[in-house]
């Protein structure tokens, strides 16, 4: 499971360093900027928003193996299956330092940071140091560093054990906040994932999203995810929706 860094791996073989360069998910994308393709002559379109995902995994050797490359792997399938896929950049992180976060938060500029990785029982986030061993980075540091972001991305998915804890101080800084209140297992985190992301590409708001998420789970006969949403009230381009927390607690990483 994803719940911190209790259980000692063997030392991955290779470890991942940096990403790919950004670009559109599925075609008709600008492939750099975001941009969507241009109407056609005679026509005229409003520009679309454009979603900057900065896809963020750490997998320490020090703690339980996760299946990262396959969470990454089904969001962009989603994404390009979705019929406002013109509207997504994709940038990947993997091996993921705390460094490496705020590069990539002034090179990309996301509009959207999910994290995917280990949690600790005091929020914390499980990134890696040069060694590739656990570096935990608290929430109270991430939501110091989200505040300088330029622009200040409009959603975090932080899908990590444990994450909810502390999660209000970022829910001063960003809009909406998704984070799991409990242990999550990895069918659970990428059924979630899927249901988010497909619902996202649909043209549907955060919250809708969120609950294509728990659907999802309980589509895949998952137990019901841990997820909870901290959203900004009132917001009429996002529509409210209710959080779930809760549910049995998933795999937890104590295996040797």
């Amino acid at each position: 499971g994803r719940a911190g860094w209790l259980a000692t791996r063997r030392a991955r073989a290779t470890r991942a360093t940096g990403g790919g360069t950004g670009g559109a998910v599925g075609e008709g994308g600008s492939g750099t900027d975001g941009a969507a393709t241009g109407p056609g002559p005679g026509t005229t379109a409003t520009p679309a928003p454009t979603w900057r995902l900065l896809f963020c995994a750490a997998d320490p050797h020090d703690a339980a193996r996760l299946a990262l490359a396959r969470e990454s792997r089904e969001i962009e399938e989603r994404l390009a299956r979705g019929r406002e896929r013109d509207r997504f950049v994709v940038e990947k992180r993997f091996a993921v330092r705390p460094g490496d976060l705020s590069q990539a938060l002034l090179d990309f500029r996301p509009t959207l940071v999910h994290f995917s990785g280990h949690g600790s029982v005091d929020g914390a986030l499980g990134f890696e140091n040069d060694a590739g061993e656990t570096q935990p980075v608290s929430m109270e540091a991430l939501a110091a560093l989200l505040r300088l972001a330029e622009p200040r991305p409009a959603c975090v998915v932080f899908n990590a054990c444990w994450s909810a804890e502390r999660a209000g101080v970022l829910a001063e800084v960003v809009p909406h906040v998704i984070v799991m209140a409990a242990e999550v297992d990895d069918d659970t985190a990428v059924a979630f994932a899927v249901g988010f992301y497909k619902a996202l590409a649909a043209g549907r708001g955060v919250p809708e999203a969120f609950a294509f998420g728990n659907a999802e789970v309980a589509l895949e006969g998952r137990h019901p995810a841990p997820a909870v949403l901290h959203g900004a009230p009132g917001s009429a381009a996002m529509p409210g929706a209710a959080g779930r927390a809760g549910g049995a607690p998933g795999r937890v990483g104590t295996g040797a």
